[in-house]
């Protein structure tokens, strides 16, 4: 898109554009939700490479641990989906789980999740898109705002799953519109047919890039956090769930946790 910034996940070969108003992160910085009091902060879902738009809009301390938490307006990004039966369930469990995660914990039923309908971008890929919206938030941390997100999965050209998410405040009067989510969704694309992406073909690239995953079964984050200076200690599960998490790539930067996202899903 001519004026806009390109987004890249280089593990997943996908690449899409926000407006130059957005925050473009390194391919290593990662983020999810977890319940709320989950000492072993498992997370719902979790995705890489995000871009975020006024990054600390809201801060609180959910958990109750003394770390204050941030929580940004927006935030988009991409990963896989391995245990997704297809494009439709990929599309409706990305966007109703990011938004109770985010939103309206612990009440689920405050989530109404949308039929997943087919959608192609752009540049061709074909897949199926939904959408989730939170209703009545309780008044309890995140500046108790209600939430949305829209979510596309589709299929590589290897036959793996992949998604790419929005997810924003809802009800404000800075919320991102709809014109402008599905104007971004519409340029999803692959990393490696991109227009804007020459410049990251002429310089050091990643080892690994391009449509295909990398040889390995994705963990819930899609990218292994490591540890990092700008996020504080908390942000990271515990030692044992990080272990069940292959290590990322030597090319990825350092990652960061849901802190530095979405604070205290």
């Amino acid at each position: 898109m001519p004026g806009w910034k390109t987004v890249v996940n280089p593990q997943r070969g996908i690449a899409f554009d926000v407006p130059v108003d957005w925050a473009v992160k390194s391919s290593g910085w990662v983020t999810y939700v977890a319940e709320n009091g989950d000492p072993e902060e498992t997370p719902l879902v979790g995705f890489a490479a995000p871009a975020i738009l006024k990054e600390k809009r809201c801060r609180s301390d959910d958990d109750g641990n003394g770390t204050q938490e941030y929580t940004p307006l927006a935030s988009v990004c991409s990963r896989a989906e391995p245990d997704a039966r297809d494009t439709a369930e990929a599309a409706r469990e990305n966007a109703r789980l990011w938004v109770y995660g985010s939103y309206a914990q612990p009440a689920k039923e405050k989530v109404a999740t949308g039929a997943a309908k087919p959608f192609t971008t752009k540049s061709g890929l074909t897949g199926s898109v939904a959408t989730a919206t939170s209703t009545g938030a309780d008044g309890k941390g995140r500046g108790a705002y209600d939430g949305k997100a829209t979510a596309f999965a589709f299929e590589n050209p290897a036959g793996e799953t992949l998604s790419w998410t929005f997810v924003g405040v809802r009800g404000v009067d800075d919320e991102v519109p709809e014109p402008t989510v599905r104007k971004i969704l519409g340029t999803v694309g692959s990393s490696t047919a991109h227009p804007d992406l020459r410049c990251h073909q002429e310089g050091p690239r990643p080892t690994r890039t391009g449509a295909l995953p990398l040889p390995r079964t994705p963990g819930p984050w899609d990218a292994a956090p490591s540890n990092c200076p700008h996020r504080a200690s908390s942000a990271l599960p515990p030692a044992a769930a990080r272990a069940a998490v292959p290590p990322a790539p030597a090319d990825a930067a350092p990652g960061t946790g849901r802190t530095a996202l979405h604070g205290h899903g």
